[in-house]
């Protein structure tokens, strides 16, 4: 009995043993390495934005698209004062005024200002009156008033105030005419109102951008504009129409100064614009 029971204590063990070695064994899991590695980020300080400031004497003529550009790249301000002292030119990247100013850069693209006028539209449609009114571009007596250094007058009046109202008369008009005439952000506006007037042509000078007086011209809606003949607009529309007709009328240099590593580009419509 005593053999028999040790026997079945040794077949037990030997059994469990087997089974135990029989358990399979637990795989061991690998190490989660990075598969890209991500790159250390710098901050790149900002760039401070330019500083532009325009002269007094253009207050009012600087049209809003050109703002929109500058404001791309440079804080803008409007100046006030007349004088531009040291102190002035120390805060700023950029300053431009109209005309020329000793010690000053001279734009290589001007303000050529002229007018634009419509032959469809009665009663310019009829040729003699037509050049009636063209002829009366008087550039030496605007350029004279507008007393910007370095402006120069691009016409000359070929019929003098007195011929043009005897002129008028014998058209057809003792009373003189009157006239639509848009006016764009350039100097000499009024002052050409009142040089026409003096002719017995009256002008209704509405205030209007490039593009509102384009559309006025060309719905039949405008007789004539006075506008910055190098503006893209102005370009295409004389370009593009055989019933515009151009009288330039006076042209005015743009100055400026900039600091050390402006760069400039000087676009048709001549004020610069500034990037470093």
């Amino acid at each position: 009995m005593v053999t028999i029971r040790l026997f079945v204590l040794a077949l037990l063990t030997f059994t469990t043993l087997a089974l135990a070695g029989c358990q399979a064994q637990a795989t061991p899991v690998p190490p989660l390495l990075p598969t890209e590695i991500t790159p250390v980020q710098t901050l790149v300080p900002a760039t401070a934005p330019l500083r532009y400031a325009f002269a007094a004497n253009t207050s009012g003529f600087v049209p809003q698209d050109t703002l929109n550009a500058l404001a791309q790249s440079a804080l803008i301000e409007q100046l006030s004062e007349d004088e531009i002292t040291e102190n002035t030119l120390s805060s700023y990247d950029v300053i431009v005024a109209y005309g020329v100013i000793p010690d000053w850069n001279v734009a290589p693209v001007a303000h050529e200002i002229g007018i634009i006028i419509n032959r469809d539209v009665p009663p310019l449609d009829e040729e003699e009156l037509l050049q009636v009114v063209a002829q009366r571009a008087d550039g030496p007596s605007l350029v004279g008033i507008l007393d910007i250094p370095g402006a120069e007058a691009l016409s000359l009046p070929e019929v003098d105030t007195e011929a043009a109202r005897v002129q008028l008369a014998g058209l057809g008009y003792p009373d003189g005419i009157t006239l639509t005439a848009h006016v764009t952000a350039v100097p000499g506006g009024m002052l050409m109102k009142s040089l026409f007037e003096s002719s017995n042509i009256r002008l209704v000078t509405p205030t209007t951008t490039t593009n509102e007086a384009i559309e006025a011209l060309t719905a039949n809606q405008a007789h004539m504009a006075l506008v910055n003949l190098g503006d893209t607009l102005v370009q295409q529309i004389v370009s593009s129409s055989t019933s515009i007709i151009v009288v330039p009328f006076y042209r005015i240099p743009i100055s400026y100064l900039s600091a050390p590593g402006v760069r400039l580009e000087f676009p048709s419509g001549g004020w610069p614009i500034p990037s470093r």
